[in-house]
């Protein structure tokens, strides 16, 4: 290698680099003393690496060297810097690696060479001038590209919830952070993940700490009105920024801060101001709502959701800081006790039930509470069930002698659990009895309700697109013809709010506490259960009923995705139940196709003949239109799998296919792109999932039955 001598080489340039900010040297002397510079980075020696940052820190502050030096190839020589060396070099090279960024040659050779992962391998750092630049790097990556979703795919959310926790953090990296994660959040996947990631708690946390115990109480109190007046005026306001527009949208205002900081240090408000924001985007995600319901004071929390989505301006969120400073005593306490409860690390729903470590409360219902829990033996993440039995009995109505005790009750429904397995029902793994209560382990399915969706399109002034409405009731179509015709069981509880639907759209039934399996094709039941909004006529009059409760409850929910109400309402149950028996309901209007209508009208009417699955099945458009994009998504599997380059790469065939078939958690590692659909990132469950879609349609499954029901299951890849 070939050697420098710092005095000779460093004389020319560091009379260069002080003349730098005033004036532009000569075109060929600002060429040669651009590329010695960029050369020198890689140089051995100390002292001639550090006045060459200083050198090239001064250079860059003038566009035209700035954009030479951005084209130069220096990217991964400053990540080396960044990753090999020390504190006073990694902060040099971190702002250089900041101010050039700008350059969009420099940023797409950053993250050639994984300048991402480089970056968050550095963030754990005590220096604050090194981790301040290289997060406002991150921001600036997240709106470009990819660089969001890489920042997700490595692990980086984690990396920013690790450094957010650490026990003495400078305020500015504390706000740097946040912004970060701000930016992160307008994804609604990258705003799922820090939720995953202990991210509401930890800025929860950050917020009691921005305001000390001593500054409870001090100044007037703040009423929710003046609280909501503001975030009315920031609503209205050009502030709003949305996952489309991010990248436009400015880091920060400064005539905000300036509003709310004083000094050359920020000031509580500020770092709280950061806080809300972050946390304010987190909720504008729907699937994030719930973890928000008691997090805040009534007072507090009213003025955080009247704020509204995605609002960028650190004005708007002063008044949360300043009615933050002034909670009580005790309302700073409950305050803790609900951050407590979402802690997914040392929360106290932090305990273990036989080998599931319970992490989340995911909601609780009228029978018992769901949870989030992992097992000891990997990574996976469930759904579990806890049903206290004296609870159930005391719940029941007061049932006639002979009748199913409340462990029959829930034996039953683990019963018919264990026996569907469907793409579009979520699916049950095992379930056992421990102390008073009884679990059930479930997919953790990560999305929200159908009601959720219908309520926010309520609450926004929007409806529902046609072709979603269509893709929605095709799947439950495909369920219910799956639990009816082979399983010969009836839901009975059919409403929006069991209706899952994940990030991907697919729609996945849920809660079949009330499902009773029939004895035979033609059986007929007579208890009374279910919601009153969608029971069936035959139902509410206290007759004999089959299948026709679900396809009856599936045109009321059809009706709702529409309307976004429900088809019969009234001021009572009385009234609610009148308009069911007599199919009295509004007709569908907006600009919907007559075949919608038509449908509905078939659901809805009172002629059982119309009530049968198989003949629902036949009236919606095309399912196998509606599976394009998985089909889609299996052609492209195919391509890749069988494609020449995967014997290079030396993918072993029969180890994807036992994945495939065993619906593995792992992602399946695509190296065909296409912006068509987003099918690089999926599992080789979701995979399985999308084949037994299709598979479904065509009507495999039907053919299975008389003639390859009894394939033997296939055998695990040889380890040889």
């Amino acid at each position: 290698m070939k050697r420098f001598a710092p005095l000779e080489e460093l004389a020319p340039l560091s009379r260069a680099a002080a003349g730098a900010s005033t004036s532009a040297a000569e075109p060929t002397d600002g060429m040669r003393l651009q590329r010695a510079l960029v050369a020198l980075l890689s140089t051995r020696e100390v002292l001639v690496l550090q006045c060459v940052l200083v050198a090239m820190h001064q250079f860059v502050q003038l566009e035209s060297h700035l954009q030479a030096f951005g084209q130069l190839g220096c990217a991964e020589m400053l990540l080396r810097i960044l990753t090999d060396y020390e504190p006073t070099f990694k902060a040099h090279a971190a702002e250089l690696i900041e101010l050039l960024l700008s350059e969009r040659t420099f940023l797409l050779d950053v993250v050639l060479h994984d300048g991402t992962a480089a970056i968050l391998s550095a963030l754990p750092s005590d220096d604050p001038n090194v981790q301040l630049p290289l997060l406002r790097t991150l921001e600036r990556m997240i709106g470009h590209g990819e660089c969001g979703k890489e920042i997700r795919q490595i692990g980086g959310i984690n990396v920013l919830m690790n450094v957010l926790s650490a026990p003495y953090l400078a305020p500015r990296v504390a706000i740097a952070i946040c912004s970060v994660l701000t930016a992160i959040a307008l994804d609604d996947e990258g705003a799922l993940q820090i939720r995953k990631a202990n991210g509401v708690y930890q800025l929860g946390q950050l917020l009691l700490q921005c305001a000390p115990p001593e500054a409870a109480n001090i100044g007037a109190p703040t009423t929710a009105g003046s609280g909501r007046a503001a975030a009315v005026s920031c609503a209205s306001a050009d502030a709003r920024i949305s996952p489309s527009t991010a990248a436009a949208a400015p880091a920060a205002d400064a005539a905000d801060v300036s509003r709310i900081a004083e000094g050359g240090e920020p000031s509580p408000e500020l770092l709280a101001a950061h806080a809300f924001r972050a946390l304010r985007i987190l909720f504008s995600t729907e699937r994030n709502r719930k973890i928000f319901q008691r997090l805040f004071p009534p007072v507090l929390f009213a003025a955080f959701i009247d704020l509204g989505h995605y609002v960028n301006s650190l004005a708007c969120y002063a008044p949360l800081a300043q009615q933050l400073f002034r909670l009580t005593a005790e309302m700073r306490v409950r305050m803790q006790e609900a951050l407590a409860d979402i802690n997914v690390i040392k929360g106290p729903a932090s305990h273990k039930v036989k080998d599931y470590a319970v992490q989340e409360l995911l909601g609780r219902g009228a029978f018992g509470s769901v949870y989030q829990v992992k097992k000891d033996t990997g990574e996976t993440l469930f759904a579990m069930k806890e049903l206290p039995l004296d609870a159930v009995a005391e719940m029941q109505p007061q049932q006639p002698s002979g009748a199913q005790q409340p462990v029959s009750y829930l034996k039953r429904e683990v019963k018919i659990l264990s026996t569907l397995q469907h793409p579009n029902i979520i699916r049950y793994f095992e379930s056992f009895q421990q102390g008073k209560s009884l679990y059930i382990v479930m997919e953790l399915v990560e999305g929200a309700t159908l009601l959720d969706h219908l309520n926010s399109l309520a609450e926004k002034g929007q409806t529902m697109p046609e072709a979603r409405i269509w893709s929605i009731f095709t799947q439950m179509c495909l369920a219910l013809r799956y639990i009816h015709k082979e399983k010969h069981v009836v839901h009975r509880d059919l409403t929006p709010s069991n209706v899952m639907i994940t990030a991907e759209g697919v729609v996945k039934l849920a809660d079949f506490g009330l499902a009773k399996q029939r004895m035979g094709t033609n059986s007929v039941m007579d208890s009374v259960v279910g919601t009153v909004l969608y029971q069936c006529p035959e139902i509410i009059q206290h007759e004999t009923y089959g299948e026709k409760a679900d396809i009856w409850s599936l045109g009321c929910i059809l009706y709702q995705t529409a309307m976004l109400r429900p088809p019969f309402e009234g001021s009572n149950p009385l009234v609610v139940a009148t308009n069911i028996v007599e199919g009295n309901y509004k007709p569908i209007s907006g600009p919907f196709e007559p075949l919608l209508v038509d449908v509905v009208s078939k659901l809805l009417s009172v002629d059982p003949q119309l009530h049968k699955i198989l003949f629902i099945c036949e009236l919606p458009p095309s399912m196998e239109g509606a599976l394009s994009a998985e089909r889609l998504a299996i052609e492209k599997y195919k391509r890749e799998l069988f494609s020449h380059r995967n014997h290079h790469r030396g993918r072993n065939l029969k180890v994807e296919l036992h994945k495939v078939v065993s619906g593995s958690q792992e992602t399946i590692d695509l190296a065909f792109r296409s912006s068509a659909a987003d099918v690089q990132r999926i599992s080789y469950e979701a995979m399985q999932q999308y084949i037994e879609q299709v598979l479904e349609v065509t009507g495999y499954y039907a053919l299975g039955a008389t003639s390859g029901a009894n394939l033997p299951p296939v055998p695990p890849p040889s380890t040889t």
